[in-house]
């Protein structure tokens, strides 16, 4: 059985609920535009698509990777933006700088070696909010609302990577996330 197989950093319920609670008026505002379930949130490093084999094929790709990885990478969120007008984010900042982006080529290249299908997309590193529910959705993500997002400087480390999957939910539902492994960085 083929699943949705993605590789992530993902975010504590310390950081989850006061960004939950900061985005609620906005949420109440815009129903119109589909917004992310705390627990879904995640820094996407890389993302695979269908996978038919095993996930202990992904979790051993990953395995040298995360052992070169610093044991915890510091997180930070940082200010909001938009991909277009369809995706609203907050942004991570991360320290070591650029070691997000750096850890998800790695794996990316990792994934790729081991023949597994793998996006080469660069790395943003951010937490999706939120997303238009239909190209024509009324007003989209525009500079307003982004503006709008509250800027709270929660900091969080990671110390681990997640195999995560993607169960797609009913229509109009969002999708639930499932962590099927984790991989230890720095060991």
């Amino acid at each position: 059985m083929a699943r949705r197989l993605f590789v992530a950093l993902t975010v504590p319920q310390e950081v989850a609920e006061p960004l939950d609670g900061a985005l609620r008026p906005l949420r109440e505002a815009r129903d119109d535009l589909a917004w992310t379930p705390p627990a879904n949130w995640h820094v996407t490093l890389a993302f695979l698509g269908q996978v038919a084999r095993d996930p202990g094929e992904v979790v051993d790709a990953l395995r040298p990777v995360a052992a070169a990885a610093p044991s915890a990478i510091g997180l930070k969120l940082s200010p909001a933006g938009r991909f277009g007008r369809r995706v609203l984010w907050v942004g991570i900042t991360d320290q070591p700088a650029g070691v997000v982006a750096g850890l998800g080529h790695s794996a990316q290249a990792a994934l790729a070696a081991a023949d597994l299908p793998v996006d080469d997309k660069d790395v943003h590193p951010h937490l999706t909010l939120a997303r238009a529910r239909t190209r024509r959705s009324a007003g989209g993500v525009d500079a307003r609302l982004v503006a709008a997002v509250p800027e709270l400087s929660a900091m969080w480390s990671a110390h681990d990577l997640a195999v995560m999957e993607s169960v797609r939910a009913g229509r109009g539902r969002p999708n639930r996330y499932d962590s099927l492994a984790r991989v230890v960085l720095g060991a």
